[in-house]
């Protein structure tokens, strides 16, 4: 044990070594405590002194009077008389029980061998039986001890716990704690101190603390032992706070599978147990694999295990699905009862069923005689009306929030009394992050503390780096639902205000991360607990729709922690000179572009903008002052049957509306159909000659030689070809008096002669 502040050292009350703990009777002391009983029974409270029979049960009685003497308890009878009628009923000292036996004993046994039970204190019993070294077990103390801060304080005295009280208090205090009531670290203060055999904060062990969390009996007795661990590591004597435990079990409520048959229930549970989807997913999934349970009960009663199901009942389910209303097979009433389901919930119980039976095959548990994945689809009409839908906050109601987050105050939080707990620049940085981090709400919570950073830019004489107006300031994101932690730049304006929570931030422990598995301090750490995950939804947003003087909904439905994201990625997206997609996608930490689109919305603006820059007018009108003669339309020349629209095929044009049709389109045959173009001798053997010239003139390697060559023998195939088709004007180019043109030979261009 350690020392106290004092000089003094304290001293277990009661020298066990000096007496004779021999576990069995001798005949004299079996015979006295054959004589005591008879004589004491049936008398009610009246008993024969203690002197009587001290001599010949010293060394049992001796200790027991030494330890109540400790305590300053001068009626010592009812304690006596009932441990000599215990040891008489086992023929052994007290000294042999197990503390086992003791709790046993203590719990349902003590009233029959007590001539008046109505005197037996119970604390002081157990008070006893600790002093003595014959019950050490926690358990047994908490159990057993009604009032353990007056035991304890009956054998380590008052001023001690009243020391130690204080000082628990004072560090509570400083974090932030609010006391209203001491009592409320008395008793398990008063516990950890008899478990530990010690009346000194020192010696109160983290172990110590951890079985008493995971033993707790009720939520209230949690938050105690919390409370006080988190004290001492305030005070230094714990290495850190206490960690909750993880409530991987799930207790399901009675008419969660009433009307079910017991072997749906029973595959669907090994489901859920064997699962690797995450607690909350897989507790979902179950509930919904209920639903299908209530439904098979009614309408295919006989199908009771997975395996029975056929291509059929996997037809009606679908059906049942798509025509499904709320309420329908639930094990508990909903406010909107009878309205049609969403096809996002339509789809999502679809799917369930269909992994869960994916799951079952391929864990050889049953053999179905269906394809899930393609008879549990649902319809086009419910595929139809999927898609990404983000819910973006309208832009003067987003910015009333941006204005209501960045001028929090102190007498808006003492305004609100449900969020009164948390320091003000605390929330001051919640809601910068929120309002501009794009973040989700688990990865606001399980930010790390020094999750922010800043780079600068090379520094200019005259300026130091913490001057610099061009710093970028990067935020580390925490490993999340899809992929692992990032780094992506934010507003300066998160940064300082995380530095500003930072520099009061109450001292907090490592913790925890069950995500990662990794010991880490969290940023939004007070008062020893993490930020509870509705806090944003229940408290912050309601807090800074009070102050913006809105309500709580907008046209979408409750404005939500995840709404925000949705808003934020649209705006970067939409902005004038906005972010790509791929961008947005790695600044949101999505894993695909997918996921991206599902939180952009195009805003009427942008498309407008870029419909406009399209030219799509401008283009269409230019081509129709190309195409069409607007003078023939006028005079009505096109009425008429006059030619109006002209094609350009290089050397001439072609008024045949149905140009795509014609087969001399490449090679015109000049048939009545063609114009030609003024002066275009010369155009024609430049365009001829553009082969022969880049085979002469151009240095070509083989391959591209052999190209060139290619290009002249098909065209020349193709003129050889079409000199026997017939052009729209149903003669052929032989019957128009042409020959079949060939390309003319071009040494050079020196060679034309121009005149």
């Amino acid at each position: 044990m350690r020392e106290n502040t004092t000089s003094s050292v304290w001293q277990w009350p009661v020298q066990i070594d000096k007496y004779n703990r021999c576990p069995e009777l001798t005949e004299t002391e079996a015979v006295t405590l054959k004589a005591f009983v008879q004589r004491t029974r049936g008398r009610g409270i009246r008993a024969p002194a203690l002197t009587e029979i001290q001599q010949k049960l010293s060394r049992l009685v001796e200790p027991i009077c030494e330890a109540l003497g400790a305590m300053q308890i001068s009626q010592r009878y009812p304690v006596v008389s009932l441990l000599l009628a215990k040891m008489h009923q086992e023929q052994c000292a007290y000294w042999a029980f197990s503390e086992k036996e003791w709790s046993v004993f203590f719990s349902s046994d003590w009233k029959q061998l007590s001539t008046n039970p109505a005197a037996v204190h119970s604390g002081q019993f157990i008070a006893v039986l600790y002093l003595l070294g014959l019950v050490r077990d926690w358990r047994i103390i908490e159990q057993l001890l009604p009032r353990p801060w007056d035991t304890a304080k009956s054998i380590f005295g008052s001023s001690q716990l009243e020391s130690n009280l204080v000082r628990l208090v004072a560090a509570l205090e400083s974090q932030g704690y609010a006391i209203k009531q001491k009592c409320d670290l008395t008793r398990f203060l008063a516990i950890s101190l008899l478990a530990g055999r010690s009346p000194y904060l020192e010696d109160i062990s983290l172990e110590l603390l951890d079985n008493l969390y995971q033993g707790a009996r009720t939520k209230a007795h949690q938050d105690e032992i919390k409370r006080l661990t988190y004290s001492l590591f305030v005070l230094g004597l714990v290495p850190r706070p206490i960690e909750g435990a993880v409530n991987n079990s799930y207790q399901e409520k009675a008419e969660t599978t009433e009307g079910i048959h017991p072997d749906w229930v029973a595959i669907c549970r090994r489901w859920l147990e064997t699962s690797t989807l995450t607690t909350g997913t897989r507790r979902s999934n179950y509930r919904q694999l209920m639903t299908v349970g209530r439904w098979l009960a009614e309408t295919h009663p006989v199908v009771t295990k997975p395996d029975q199901w056929t291509a059929d009942i996997a037809q009606d389910f679908v059906v049942m699905v798509e025509n499904m209303r709320v309420g329908n097979w639930a094990s508990r009433q909903h406010k909107r009862v009878g309205e049609p389901l969403k096809a996002t919930t339509k789809s999502g119980l679809i799917y369930v069923a269909r992994r869960f039976f994916n799951d079952c095959q391929e864990w050889g548990w049953a053999k179905l005689a269906f394809n899930p994945q393609r008879r549990l689809q649902p319809s086009d009409k419910v595929l139809s009306q999927l898609g990404p839908a983000p819910r973006v906050i309208a832009d003067d109601i987003w910015a009333k929030l941006l204005w209501a987050g960045l001028n929090l105050t102190t007498e808006d939080v003492l305004a609100c009394q449900s969020v009164e707990g948390y320091p003000i620049e605390m929330i001051q940085a919640l809601a910068t992050v929120w309002l501009f981090g794009g973040l989700r709400m688990d990865e606001i919570r399980r930010l790390r503390f020094g999750c922010i950073r800043w780079q600068y830019p090379p520094p200019d004489e005259g300026k130091s780096l913490t001057e610099a107006e061009d710093a970028v300031c990067l935020l580390t994101v925490p490993a999340n639902k899809t992929g692992s932690a990032f780094v992506k730049p934010v507003d300066p304006i998160i940064g300082r205000s995380i530095e500003a929570w930072e520099a009061v931030r109450p001292i907090a422990g490592p913790t925890l991360d069950r995500k990662t598995n990794e010991i880490i301090h969290y940023l939004f750490n007070c008062r020893g607990r993490l930020l509870y995950r509705g806090y944003i939804n229940q408290k912050l947003i309601p807090l800074m729709c009070r102050k913006a003087g809105m309500p709580e909904e907008d046209a979408r439905g409750r404005i939500t922690s995840h709404r925000a994201r949705a808003t934020i990625a649209s705006q970067l997206y939409n902005a004038k000179e906005g972010m790509s997609l791929a961008e947005l996608q790695a600044w949101l930490g999505h894993r695909t572009p997918e996921s991206t689109r599902h939180y952009v919305a195009v805003t009427p603006t942008k498309q407008a903008k870029s419909y406009a820059e399209a030219g799509y007018l401008d283009q269409n009108q230019r081509l129709i002052n190309v195409l069409i003669d607007q003078e023939a339309v006028r005079s009505g020349a096109a009425h008429r049957g006059e030619a109006w629209r002209y094609y350009d095929v290089g050397h001439g044009h072609c008024t045949y509306d149905f140009f795509d049709q014609c087969a001399h389109r490449l090679a015109c045959a000049r048939c009545s159909f063609y114009v030609p173009k003024t002066s275009s001798h010369s155009q024609l053997l430049q365009a001829k000659a553009h082969l022969e010239k880049m085979i002469q003139v151009i240095a070509l390697n083989d391959d591209e030689q052999a190209a060139v060559e290619d290009g002249i023998l098909v065209v020349e195939k193709l003129l050889a070809h079409l000199s026997e088709v017939r052009t729209p004007d149903s003669s052929t180019p032989r019957q128009l008096g042409q020959r079949t043109p060939s390309m003319p030979t071009v040494v050079s261009f020196k060679d034309i002669e121009v005149k």
